[in-house]
């Protein structure tokens, strides 16, 4: 993959590195990201220059506002339609697919909202199913590729008005 400068909100001014399906992104272990600054450090620098970092190790019982905030320093966490933490988990009648055992189709989180989360985490604490594969997708890279093989389209879905209404996921202040 390539490096790339793009102005990127929480990531600007940071070279980028794009990556691709065929990138493994390895683990960084929670008990070594705990115990040393220099290993929080390098959680970080790896998410901001990726975009993604996957933490290992996580027990399923720990309070997440406390792996939030107090492990991994970040806060203060902005209470949303969502509170602090959305657990999510499987209900018998879904109004979401998040909240089924069906398998999630392709997606991007949260997009539309007016002020999405700067960072999000995920965490599978509890599963009693096979399968549940995850894969995340690096849209820099994706734009990237779309600009380099494809310019028509981009000129294409110019052409094309989008409505730009946005929910809130706090009140306005």
């Amino acid at each position: 993959s390539s490096g790339i400068k793009q102005s990127t909100g929480m990531r600007d001014n940071k070279e980028l590195h794009l990556w691709n399906k065929n990138e493994n992104h390895d683990p960084f272990d929670l008990s070594s990201v705990k115990s040393s600054d220099e290993h929080l450090r390098e959680f970080w620098a790896y998410f901001m220059k990726h975009g993604l970092a996957i933490l290992s190790g996580v027990p399923a019982d720990l309070d997440l506002t406390k792996l939030h905030c107090d492990i991994l320093g970040v806060g203060p966490m902005k209470t949303s339609v969502f509170d602090n933490i959305d657990i999510v988990k499987a209900k018998d009648s879904p109004n979401n697919f998040a909240y089924s055992t069906d398998a999630l189709p392709l997606h991007s989180d949260l997009p539309y909202y007016f002020e999405p989360p700067a960072v999000q985490f995920f965490a599978c604490l509890k599963s009693n199913v096979t399968g549940g594969e995850s894969f995340w997708v690096d849209s820099f890279s994706a734009a990237h590729e779309v600009k380099t093989e494809r310019p028509d389209y981009l000129t294409y879905s110019q052409k094309f008005q989008c409505s730009t209404d946005m929910i809130r996921l706090a009140p306005a202040e």
